[in-house]
């Protein structure tokens, strides 16, 4: 066949073209040999001056070679096939270079590669196994006015789902999920703790996920009565039963109920969520009463799926219709006031997308912005070095282009020649990103099979092509321009004050770029020193949260008494345990119940943001936190049912209700009563404000004896060493009491704030990261250029020094250069920094986007590293012979 043939001749070229090319090149010094005899025959020319003219009147070897092989029938895969193999050559000659090089564009392309991972995850993938996501909504409802008010847009309660989905038009189907929580599974030894989820019967079927074994459960069985039928994830599946298909119909003990596992989730999907769920079951199960039929519990997050043809705004107005239309004609207790205007507007399926987008993803953006200055940064560094070394190449060039060679065709096997480069240095920096790819990992991701994925891979590929012809477009260029053949014939120096120009532009971008990363990444460092060093008002360091779901264990009001009782002796004889105490809710959460209540004497309440709220606790509680006691006296074992009801302050409520300093004594009436007389509470002492929230101002609590009020929802426990070795001991102490506990789930309370400094550490280390690596760059850059302008101002040096001038004179003329370069960056730098910190006040702590400290020292550092990278080359420049010099052209 006609193709076949055509192959076989293309791929022969291809293999025997250096045969070929031997033999035009033959064939043209002969034509070239028979003009000159022709010439010194007709002409009576000297042999030399016969060869001469010929080669003349003939034009450049070189041109005629791109004639020829324009004639064939790939040139240009034998054009890029020459190129490829001269840039190998060059990088094989010319080693240190090709390092340096691949070296700088690993570290700017691997940065790249790992953030646009960790962006895509966040927010370019789509949850897996979820059909057509593109039409799945999140559902936000805005109340203005009311009990649960809502003005940035919030969830929905049960009945609010129950009439969104009986009366729309515009969604084919709707669904609501509560956030994940953890969920006990099992009891006794070997139970253990899961995360499990509550969705509404139309979950799955509006995601359109299939099961992978088994089937999902529907709206029929999200009612009341309950159906206790739970579908569990892949993993969970290979966890708990090893794969065996007979799990569909077994049976799991969650939060003290035995639920029927119906299906198993296909492998990849675990909701729409960063967290990893594994086991979702009826919004019906949920424990606490009213869910199905407040309207005040709104903590449901609703979505739906757009019935076909229909625009978002058509359906956020169908939505807002409803919700009003439930408004006016729902029946609501008296103490729950509804907006009777509520209105909807819809969010993509992925939050961090929408309004709602989390400080780590925010975090994410921000860093993939200083990952791109950071190639840009390598990119201006690599041209400075090609520039450089075109420059040392120009008469090597300039004989070529003499010789016929076209500027397009020198162009194109620079640019080929850095594109190589930067394949390497991106195939280098995707090496490095999968060695970073823990690091990346800190970002709360939502479950995905791998972050570097066939995606990836094309990014990197993509900005490895990208910053080839960046970085070798401009010195590929300059390299081939006009003036060469110029410069060749007048044995002038091969200096040009526009490559000058260029690279001083290139210095001043790195330092500029430089200077803004470093900026960032001081405020960021400040916001994480600032988030640490706030006061909590207790000991956290040593202190370790410990929780039971006994209600779900069947135990009453005595049984759990009596549990806690054994549960503080028995840890309190463990070796390592300082103290114990309980409390019912854990200091530092966020959680907290506020009562009604009045302070005698106090005709008006104080403009308190929040609170007051209060907890009840132990006798041993203060003493446990390490919280202080200012004034007055803690609990005692005597504040037990039965005696004077007392009350302990914080200090923050002190200074509130009783500026005067008379809080001691004060008397406060919680509550109300049916005849109108509420008991005085005394408050008996003041103590530290324990923070409601880590990184939030302390707001008004009050404390009240655990035997008086309430029941114990925590146990503290103070050891006296690392409290991370001591969560075996005391799991394994309570745990021993009885064989039918539920899972006792046991934190170091500094996991507690570690979401609230995520986005700080996150922030600070990553930025501190690619801002030194930004630093180093700029100063490589630098000591580049300083060095070879020294090499190409050799004869300048020896000329002054020839007349006099001492090394003193030329050190400082060649700092003073350097730094005037330097300083024009660390202009624009702060220019760009002004305008760039004001985008990051939002991921600030106790830091102004401005910091003057910040905008002082950074700058300070930036320019005592470019004088030690100028000084080297300076230095070197004293040491130049002036007669040596003087020869050298």
């Amino acid at each position: 066949m006609r193709w076949i043939s055509e192959l076989k001749e293309r791929v022969h070229g291809l293999i025997f073209r250096s045969r070929e090319e031997a033999d035009m090149d033959e064939e043209m010094r002969f034509h070239l040999e028979m003009e000159a005899e022709r010439l010194a025959e007709e002409h009576g020319l000297e042999a030399d001056e016969a060869r001469r003219q010929a080669r003349i009147s003939f034009g450049g070897m070189e041109t005629h070679r791109e004639e020829a092989r324009e004639g064939r029938k790939l040139p240009v895969v034998e054009d890029l096939w020459r190129d490829l193999h001269y840039a190998l050559r060059q990088m094989v000659r010319n080693p240190a270079f090709t390092v340096v090089v691949m070296l700088t564009l690993a570290l700017g392309i691997g940065a790249n590669t790992l953030m646009f991972g960790a962006l895509d995850a966040l927010f370019l993938r789509p949850p897996p196994e979820v059909r057509e996501p593109e039409q799945i909504e999140r559902i936000y409802i805005v109340r203005n006015e009311g009990t649960m008010s809502t003005p940035e847009g919030g969830g929905g309660s049960y009945p609010d789902y129950r009439d969104l989905r009986a009366g729309t038009r515009t969604f084919a189907s709707v669904a609501g999920q509560l956030s994940p929580t953890d969920m006990d599974l099992g009891l006794g030894e070997r139970a253990q703790q899961v995360t499990g989820q509550r969705v509404t019967g139309g979950y799955f079927p509006t995601l359109g996920t299939r099961p992978a074994l088994g089937r999902f459960f529907g709206p029929a069985e999200d009612t009341i009565p309950a159906s206790y039928v739970a579908v569990i994830s892949h993993g969970f599946w290979q966890r708990q039963f090893g794969g065996d298909p007979a799990a569909v119909g077994r049976e799991i003990r969650l939060e003290g109920e035995v639920y029927t596992v119906v299906g198993i989730a296909p492998e990849h999907f675990h909701g729409i969520d960063p967290e990893r769920v594994d086991v979702w079951v009826p919004t019906s199960t949920a424990s606490w009463g009213g869910l199905m039929s407040s309207r005040g519990n709104t903590g449901l997050e609703l979505f739906g799926r757009l019935a076909s043809g229909v625009m978002p705004e058509q359906a956020a107005a169908d939505a807002s219709a409803v919700f009003r239309h439930a408004a006016e004609t729902a029946v609501t207790p008296e103490w729950l006031t509804v907006d009777p205007t509520p209105a909807a507007f819809l969010g993509p399926l992925n939050e961090q997308l929408g309004h709602k987008r989390s400080e780590a993803a925010s975090v994410a953006l921000w860093l993939a912005i200083i990952t791109g200055m950071v190639l840009l940064i390598a990119c201006a560094n690599v041209a400075n070095l090609l520039l450089a070394r075109a420059a040392r190449r120009r008469r090597e060039i300039a004989v070529r282009i003499s010789l016929g060679a076209g500027r397009g065709r020198l162009v194109r096997q620079m640019l080929t020649e850095s594109m190589l480069l930067a394949l390497l240095g991106g195939a280098a920096g995707l090496l490095l990103a999968f060695l970073g790819t823990d690091l990346v990992r800190l970002f709360p991701l939502p479950p995905i099979p791998s972050l570097i994925d066939a995606r990836v891979l094309g990014f990197a590929l993509g900005v490895s092509l990208l910053t080839g012809v960046v970085f070798g477009l401009v010195p590929a260029l300059q390299a081939s321009g006009s003036g060469l053949i110029t410069g060749l014939r007048d044995g002038a120096s091969m200096a040009d004050p526009s490559r000058s120009r260029t690279r001083t532009v290139l210095l001043v971008t790195q330092v500029a770029l430089s200077l803004v990363l470093l900026i960032g990444a001081g405020l960021l460092i400040r916001s994480l020193v600032e988030s640490r060093s706030v006061d909590l008002g207790l000991d956290i360091d040593r202190l370790l949260y410990v929780s039971i779901n006994l209600d779900g264990a069947g135990y009453d009001e005595t049984a759990q008494d009596a549990f806690y009782a054994s549960a503080l002796k028995r840890l309190r004889a463990q070796p390592g345990v300082e103290e114990a105490a309980l409390s019912l809710v854990a200091p530092l959460s966020g959680s907290g119940m506020a009562f009604g209540f009045e302070v005698d004497g106090i005709t008006e309440g104080p403009d308190a943001r929040e609170g007051p709220y209060v907890n009840p606790v132990g006798p041993e509680f203060f003493q446990t936190t390490g919280t202080a006691l200012l004034r007055g006296r803690a609990f005692t074992a005597a504040d037990r049912e039965g005696s004077p009801i007392v009350a302990v302050v914080n200090e923050r409520m002190a200074e509130l209700y009783w500026p005067d300093g008379s809080a001691l004594g004060g008397c406060i009436r919680i509550g109300s009563s049916d005849d109108g007389t509420v008991p005085c509470t005394e408050v008996v002492g003041v103590v530290e404000s324990i923070r409601h929230r880590p990184l939030e101002t302390a707001v008004p609590k009050y404390y009240l004896p655990l035997a008086q009020r309430g029941a114990p929802g925590t146990i503290l426990v103070r050891t006296s060493g690392d409290p991370q070795a001591m969560i075996g001991t005391v799991r394994s102490a309570i745990q021993r009491l009885a064989s039918d506990l539920p899972f006792v789930n046991v934190i170091p309370a500094t996991d507690e704030i570690a979401p609230e400094l995520r986005p700080f550490r996150l922030g600070a280390i990553l930025s501190s990261l690619f801002g030194v690596l930004a630093l180093l760059l700029a100063a490589v850059g630098l000591y580049g250029v300083v060095a070879f302008t020294v090499a190409q101002q050799t004869r300048e040096i020896g000329v002054r020094m020839a007349l006099g001038a001492g090394g003193g004179d030329v050190l400082r003329l060649v700092v003073v250069r350097a730094m005037l370069v330097t300083l024009a960056g660390v202009g624009v730098g702060l220019a760009g920094a002004l305008a760039a910190t004001r985008s990051m006040e939002g991921l600030l702590y106790g830091v102004s986007a401005f910091d003057p400290a910040t905008f002082i020292t950074v700058p300070f550092l930036l320019l005592i590293v470019s004088l030690l990278a100028s000084y080297i080359p300076a230095r070197r420049a004293t040491r130049v012979d002036p007669i040596v010099a003087l020869r050298a052209d």
